[in-house]
């Protein structure tokens, strides 16, 4: 896999001659080296598994860490949004550094933006990124819940409410019913 000017990483298939019982290092010698793309500059290529499948995969190393970030949060009307991007960090940034790359969530219909928090509870924000891929939540003080009532009226009417409710972070659904 590379990453391409096209801002994905793409899938490239090379066939080379090698003998049986090659080492992976012996391998990846004998590979194209990968192209600088996008202002990162090719480093040498990673492999992760074994060899006993008939095509491996490798995968191109640059000067800088490929990070797809996903956040989640609330739009002016209370309902979810996200935001997906990929970014580059170097490579001794932590998760902390990320943040700088989220939008501004806002304040909205009565909830105020606490913090950013990682999706991933195992991962802690002071951590060096160690992976492509990390997902955050907007974390606020009150969350809406956004209630629709369908029903029909005593005149046979079918009737449609709906209303958003306020509820405190750590609310559990049962002290709602």
């Amino acid at each position: 896999y590379q990453y391409t000017e096209t801002g994905r990483w793409e899938n490239t298939t090379e066939v080379i001659e090698i003998e049986a019982g090659s080492s992976i290092d012996e391998i990846m010698s004998h590979l194209t080296p990968g192209k600088d793309v996008a202002g990162l500059t090719f480093e040498g290529w990673s492999y992760e598994g074994n060899l006993e499948g008939i095509y491996p995969s490798v995968k191109a190393i640059y000067n800088k860490n490929i990070v797809s970030v996903y956040s989640e949060y609330l739009d002016e009307e209370g309902a979810i949004a996200s935001e997906a991007k990929i970014i580059f960090l170097d490579k001794e940034a932590t998760y902390k550094d990320v943040l700088e790359e989220l939008n501004d969530a806002k304040d909205v219909i009565g909830c105020s933006f606490v913090e950013w928090k990682l999706v991933d509870e195992d991962i802690s924000i002071d951590d060096t990124i160690d992976r492509d891929y990390v997902s955050f939540y907007a974390a606020y003080d009150k969350y809406p819940v956004h209630i629709q009532k369908v029903y029909i009226d005593n005149d046979d009417v079918l009737k449609n409410e709906e209303s958003v409710v306020l509820y405190n972070a750590g609310t559990s659904l049962e002290s709602i019913y």
